[in-house]
Protein backbone atom coordinates (compact mmCIF):
# COMPACT_ATOMS: atom_id res chain seq x y z
CA UNK A 1 0.00 0.00 0.00
CA UNK A 2 1.38 3.44 -0.59
CA UNK A 3 1.91 5.05 2.67
CA UNK A 4 3.41 8.63 1.66
CA UNK A 5 4.41 9.85 5.46
CA UNK A 6 5.42 6.74 6.66
CA UNK A 7 2.60 6.34 9.26
CA UNK A 8 3.28 2.31 9.67
CA UNK A 9 6.96 3.38 10.96
CA UNK A 10 5.26 5.37 13.81
CA UNK A 11 6.10 4.15 17.47
CA UNK A 12 3.10 2.28 18.81
CA UNK A 13 1.79 3.76 22.30
CA UNK A 14 -1.27 2.26 24.37
CA UNK A 15 -3.86 4.67 25.41
CA UNK A 16 -3.59 6.00 29.40
CA UNK A 17 -5.09 3.65 31.90
CA UNK A 18 -8.08 5.85 33.25
CA UNK A 19 -9.22 6.90 29.95
CA UNK A 20 -12.01 4.37 29.45
CA UNK A 21 -13.65 5.38 32.55
CA UNK A 22 -13.54 9.13 31.49
CA UNK A 23 -15.12 7.92 28.01
CA UNK A 24 -17.59 5.87 29.79
CA UNK A 25 -18.50 8.68 32.15
CA UNK A 26 -19.11 11.12 29.63
CA UNK A 27 -21.57 9.04 27.63
CA UNK A 28 -23.50 7.78 30.28
CA UNK A 29 -24.42 11.48 31.03
CA UNK A 30 -27.63 12.49 29.39
CA UNK A 31 -27.03 15.32 26.52
CA UNK A 32 -28.49 18.30 26.71
CA UNK A 33 -27.68 19.52 23.31
CA UNK A 34 -30.59 18.48 21.33
CA UNK A 35 -33.92 20.21 21.48
CA UNK A 36 -37.28 18.22 22.40
CA UNK A 37 -38.73 16.72 20.00
CA UNK A 38 -42.12 18.58 20.83
CA UNK A 39 -40.27 21.49 20.38
CA UNK A 40 -39.08 21.71 16.70
CA UNK A 41 -42.94 20.02 16.29
CA UNK A 42 -44.59 23.07 17.60
CA UNK A 43 -42.73 25.29 15.66
CA UNK A 44 -43.66 23.45 12.42
CA UNK A 45 -47.06 23.17 13.11
CA UNK A 46 -47.22 26.72 14.60
CA UNK A 47 -45.56 27.58 10.69
CA UNK A 48 -47.94 25.99 8.95
CA UNK A 49 -51.14 27.63 10.89
CA UNK A 50 -49.74 30.91 9.69
CA UNK A 51 -49.48 29.84 6.51
CA UNK A 52 -52.88 28.88 6.47
CA UNK A 53 -54.34 31.87 8.10
CA UNK A 54 -52.30 33.85 6.03
CA UNK A 55 -54.12 32.53 2.90
CA UNK A 56 -57.38 32.74 5.08
CA UNK A 57 -56.58 36.61 5.61
CA UNK A 58 -56.08 36.91 1.19
CA UNK A 59 -59.31 35.64 1.52
CA UNK A 60 -61.07 37.65 3.72
CA UNK A 61 -59.43 40.85 2.98
CA UNK A 62 -60.63 41.39 -0.83
CA UNK A 63 -64.09 42.22 0.12
CA UNK A 64 -63.33 44.15 2.83
CA UNK A 65 -61.05 46.87 1.18
CA UNK A 66 -63.56 49.62 0.49
CA UNK A 67 -63.91 49.39 4.51
CA UNK A 68 -60.07 49.36 5.21
CA UNK A 69 -59.77 52.38 2.85
CA UNK A 70 -62.25 54.73 5.01
CA UNK A 71 -59.95 53.53 7.95
CA UNK A 72 -56.37 55.14 7.55
CA UNK A 73 -55.21 53.80 11.24
CA UNK A 74 -56.10 50.53 9.43
CA UNK A 75 -54.20 50.84 6.93
CA UNK A 76 -51.24 51.84 8.57
CA UNK A 77 -51.20 49.03 10.99
CA UNK A 78 -51.33 46.65 7.91
CA UNK A 79 -48.78 48.37 6.43
CA UNK A 80 -46.46 48.04 9.23
CA UNK A 81 -47.50 44.23 9.29
CA UNK A 82 -46.30 43.62 6.08
CA UNK A 83 -43.29 45.90 6.62
CA UNK A 84 -42.50 43.74 9.11
CA UNK A 85 -42.69 40.72 7.49
CA UNK A 86 -40.74 41.18 5.17
CA UNK A 87 -38.03 41.86 7.58
CA UNK A 88 -38.60 38.89 9.31
CA UNK A 89 -38.28 36.87 6.17
CA UNK A 90 -34.75 38.43 5.61
CA UNK A 91 -33.90 37.54 9.39
CA UNK A 92 -35.14 33.99 9.59
CA UNK A 93 -31.66 32.59 7.96
CA UNK A 94 -29.48 32.52 10.68
CA UNK A 95 -28.35 30.22 13.94
CA UNK A 96 -31.19 30.67 17.11
CA UNK A 97 -29.97 29.18 20.60
CA UNK A 98 -31.92 27.38 22.51
CA UNK A 99 -34.10 30.10 24.77
CA UNK A 100 -34.71 32.00 21.60
CA UNK A 101 -36.41 29.14 19.58
CA UNK A 102 -38.73 28.64 22.68
CA UNK A 103 -39.69 31.67 22.54
CA UNK A 104 -40.20 31.97 19.11
CA UNK A 105 -42.32 28.97 18.95
CA UNK A 106 -44.53 30.74 21.73
CA UNK A 107 -44.67 34.06 19.54
CA UNK A 108 -45.48 32.10 15.95
CA UNK A 109 -48.19 30.05 18.18
CA UNK A 110 -49.64 33.67 19.34
CA UNK A 111 -49.32 34.85 15.65
CA UNK A 112 -51.10 31.99 14.33
CA UNK A 113 -53.94 32.51 17.21
CA UNK A 114 -54.13 36.20 15.70
CA UNK A 115 -54.32 35.22 12.16
CA UNK A 116 -57.26 33.15 13.27
CA UNK A 117 -58.69 35.90 14.70
CA UNK A 118 -58.09 38.31 11.66
CA UNK A 119 -59.74 36.08 9.48
CA UNK A 120 -63.05 36.20 11.17
CA UNK A 121 -62.80 40.10 11.91
CA UNK A 122 -60.20 41.53 8.87
CA UNK A 123 -60.93 45.07 9.46
CA UNK A 124 -60.55 45.55 13.47
CA UNK A 125 -57.44 47.56 13.81
CA UNK A 126 -56.82 46.49 17.55
CA UNK A 127 -55.88 43.04 16.35
CA UNK A 128 -53.56 44.02 13.62
CA UNK A 129 -51.87 46.59 16.18
CA UNK A 130 -51.74 43.44 18.11
CA UNK A 131 -50.11 41.07 15.43
CA UNK A 132 -47.49 44.07 14.24
CA UNK A 133 -46.49 44.68 17.57
CA UNK A 134 -45.86 40.98 17.99
CA UNK A 135 -43.72 41.12 14.68
CA UNK A 136 -41.69 43.50 15.81
CA UNK A 137 -41.20 41.63 19.07
CA UNK A 138 -40.15 38.37 16.64
CA UNK A 139 -38.00 40.62 14.34
CA UNK A 140 -36.00 42.00 17.50
CA UNK A 141 -35.36 38.69 18.64
CA UNK A 142 -33.91 37.64 15.53
CA UNK A 143 -31.79 40.49 15.41
CA UNK A 144 -30.54 40.13 18.63
CA UNK A 145 -29.70 36.43 18.52
CA UNK A 146 -27.89 37.08 14.92
CA UNK A 147 -25.85 39.84 16.55
CA UNK A 148 -24.83 36.69 18.98
CA UNK A 149 -24.34 34.64 16.54
CA UNK A 150 -22.39 36.87 13.79
CA UNK A 151 -20.13 38.02 16.79
CA UNK A 152 -20.04 34.46 17.86
CA UNK A 153 -18.75 33.71 14.04
CA UNK A 154 -16.68 36.30 13.96
CA UNK A 155 -14.59 35.06 17.44
CA UNK A 156 -13.86 31.70 15.53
Amino acid sequence: MNDPLDLRNLPSAPPPADLWPSIEAALDKPSRRRAPRYLSMAVAASLVLAVVAAQFLDVARTPGTSKAAANPELQQARAASARLERVLRAQRDGVLDATSIESLAWMEQELGWLDVQLADRPSEAGLWRQRTNLLAEMASEYQRNNWQSDLQLASY
